[in-house]
């Protein structure tokens, strides 16, 4: 998963596969949650980008990464929250991630998505 250096996400458009999502809606890093009972912590956020021919593929789905609350054998989840084009925000990608989570680097030498 390609991480998001961004700390808050605003979807402004529902994507094709959630068309009964809320719009406008904003995700902050910090923020509570519960599913399905089980309180969460948004901890960062991630998009699953595919390449093809050293081309990444968009739209991209991108990913609430949360941590739960006294469940240690499902302590981390995704949860998918949209694609690329859903968000208010431009969207960056790669570089040292502010977020501890993310402890590694975009490959200096692959192209940057846009």
């Amino acid at each position: 998963m390609t991480p998001i250096c961004n700390d808050q996400l605003t979807r402004v458009k529902k994507p094709p596969f959630g068309p009964g999502w809320d719009a406008p809606k904003s995700y902050r890093v910090g923020e509570k949650g519960d599913k399905n009972g089980m309180p969460y912590t948004v901890k960062a956020f991630g998009a699953s980008i595919y390449r093809k021919l050293g081309k990444p593929q968009f739209p991209a789905n991108v990913w609430l990464l949360v941590k739960y609350k006294g469940d240690r054998s499902h302590s981390w989840d995704c949860l998918l929250i949209g694609d690329t084009n859903s968000f208010k925000e431009r969207l960056v990608f790669g570089g040292p991630h502010p977020n501890p989570i993310f402890t590694h680097y975009w490959p200096k030498l692959e192209p940057q998505p846009a």
